[in-house]
């Protein structure tokens, strides 16, 4: 019934009064498993949370049951993913797979392809990850895990996210679109508040990413709705955070960091970290927009520490790109420092397979080289560009075409 709150509720003083017969069986596991999702949903990351879900895959493994097994190791996946742990979570989701092949059923082989190309995307594994979450587009085949009843969120929607971003990184926008759009009608038809939440928080970003800002915000104010209805209280953190940085990318600097500070401190109190990076970069050019020059370089590095801690991530091209901005733009530009970051966010993106975020940095290469060698950056964005079939007229395509106009 997606009731999260009072499955809470219920499960935590269930398991309180669990007789020491029903220790280690199917019933605690069980027990442990909805406690754990639903704290995570509703209250954030905790360590109780984890330790549930710890326990309940404990249990799987005790009973030997490889569907349970992958139905608490997807549970675990995402508590890995939304503290930003990303190595790990991969991990996790390889465990699936071995449990998968267990299985005479290709549902679950499915969702164990999913959970790896989600976290595969995260990590910056653009090419692989199209390959593992391309499946997702077509409707699955009948299986026996009961993933959306059970845990509240669905795999296939996971995936269909991953795939989109996917897309746009690779310079595949208007597919991009287009999975985005089928994602949120998926998302939808299910109608499960988690899912439907999950679906609005990344299917944002490509609309933004294209350049399409008021269908981001629509999103956004749909996601901050819903999170509030359900009680999702770190999505609906997330919601506004992804306001303010959608406020940041309209030039609206001020107003963009008023609504990120706070909604940021929530989620690290809610030890909700997967876009942690998303938001700081988000700060350090607000940051730098409103003039405060030195605490924006300081944002930005420490969000490429973070990055590079959890095992880098699939923005860290974009975080080099901005602190290279950053360091041009200064009133006491460092010019040489500027372009270490932008040719390293050039070839780190070029390493994740990531085009679209190839094309930023060459433009803003680009800019910085207009005070030197010029013909060199000019071929640089020249060559990036024409490697783009879809999306011409969308914003960083044009920005692009303008930019070689100039010469």
């Amino acid at each position: 019934l997606s009731l999260l709150s009072e499955c809470q509720h219920w499960s935590s003083l269930a398991l309180e009064r669990l007789d020491g017969a029903e220790r280690g069986t199917r019933r605690e596991m069980n027990l442990q498993a909805a406690l754990g999702v639903s704290s995570m949903f509703t209250r954030g990351n905790s360590d109780a949370a984890l330790l549930a879900l710890r326990r309940g895959l404990a249990l799987a493994d005790e009973l030997d049951d490889p569907l349970q097994q992958i139905r608490m190791l997807g549970a675990l996946d995402i508590f890995l993913t939304r503290v930003g742990e990303f190595r790990e979570a991969l991990k996790i989701a390889q465990r699936s797979e071995v449990a998968a092949h267990r299985l005479d059923d290709p549902g679950v082989r499915l969702i164990s392809d999913w959970m790896i190309g989600t976290n595969l995307h995260l990590l910056g594994r653009q090419v692989e990850a199209e390959q593992r979450c391309k499946t997702a587009l077509a409707p699955p085949p009948p299986t026996r895990a009961v993933t959306k009843v059970q845990f509240g969120f669905d795999h296939r929607i996971r995936a269909l996210v991953a795939l989109g971003r996917t897309l746009w990184l690779v310079g595949r926008a208007e597919d991009a679109h287009d999975v985005a759009t089928l994602t949120l009608h998926e998302a939808a038809q299910i109608g499960q508040p988690v899912t439907m939440a999950i679906a609005f928080v990344w299917t944002s970003s490509v609309f933004a990413w294209t350049g399409d800002l008021a269908e981001a915000a629509e999103m956004i104010e749909k996601l901050i709705a819903f999170a509030t209805k359900h009680a999702l209280n770190p999505y609906r953190a997330v919601g506004l955070a992804l306001k303010g940085e959608l406020s940041v990318r309209r030039g609206e600097a001020a107003a963009g960091l008023e609504m990120l500070q706070p909604a940021v401190a929530t989620l690290h109190v809610e030890r909700h970290h997967i876009l942690q990076t998303v938001f700081a970069t988000a700060m350090a050019e607000g940051l730098g927009m409103v003039g405060q020059h030195q605490e924006a370089l300081a944002t930005i590095e420490r969000a490429i520490a973070a990055a590079r801690k959890s095992g880098a991530s699939f923005d860290l091209p974009e975080m080099l790109r901005l602190q290279g901005h950053l360091l041009a733009t200064m009133p006491t530009p460092n010019e040489d420092e500027a372009e270490r970051c932008l040719r390293k966010a050039v070839e780190l993106a070029q390493q994740q397979g990531a085009i679209a975020w190839e094309l930023r940095a060459a433009m803003s290469l680009a800019r910085l080289r207009r005070r030197g060698r010029r013909a060199e950056a000019h071929d640089l964005l020249a060559a990036c560009y024409e490697r783009f079939t879809q999306g011409l007229e969308t914003a960083d395509l044009m920005q692009a075409r303008l930019l070689l106009s100039e010469g």
